[in-house]
């Protein structure tokens, strides 16, 4: 009868393990969740003329635009922004280690926001295209037919 009871002895050891080890996950999912609703990524331009938060969906939640946007030209300043809700969107994971730490949960979705949200170099801005000039009436014109020649021209 010696072997039955230490059998059930082990077995009630290892039950009240898995009910700790249960417990304490627990704790850290519940703690994981109170975490993200706090989380959030923050970028802004290197003059701070634009300035982004997303929350921890990567959603924006606040864009804030200062005077110094006055000089940049729609396609620069929508460039700006869209650059500063990617960048936001990649800190997220170090928002979200720093406030969670040695959390296995908490990394587990740090991992998910890196694979979500890579970091990405920066891509140089395109130049925007020379305006367009309608008083020119050089060899571009549309009153000149391609196809004619210098000598036609003349």
């Amino acid at each position: 009868m010696d072997n039955p009871e230490r059998f059930l002895a082990a077995l009630e050891e290892k039950l009240a393990k898995l009910a700790d080890d249960s417990e304490r996950e627990a704790r850290q999912a519940d703690g994981v969740v109170t975490t993200l609703d706090a989380v959030s990524g923050t970028a802004s331009t290197p003059d701070r003329a634009v300035l982004v938060t997303v929350d921890s969906g990567g959603a924006p939640t606040e864009l804030v635009l200062t005077d110094d946007i006055a000089a940049r030209t729609p396609a620069e300043l929508a460039g700006q922004i869209m650059t500063c809700v990617r960048t936001a969107q990649t800190n997220l994971a170090d928002s979200l280690r720093e406030q969670a730490e040695d959390n296995p949960f908490a990394e587990r979705i740090a991992r998910g926001y890196e694979q979500r949200y890579p970091r990405t170099e920066p891509t140089p801005a395109t130049p925007p295209a020379p305006a367009r000039d309608d008083e020119n009436f050089g060899q571009d014109s549309f009153m000149i037919p391609a196809d004619s020649t210098k000598e036609a021209r003349r």
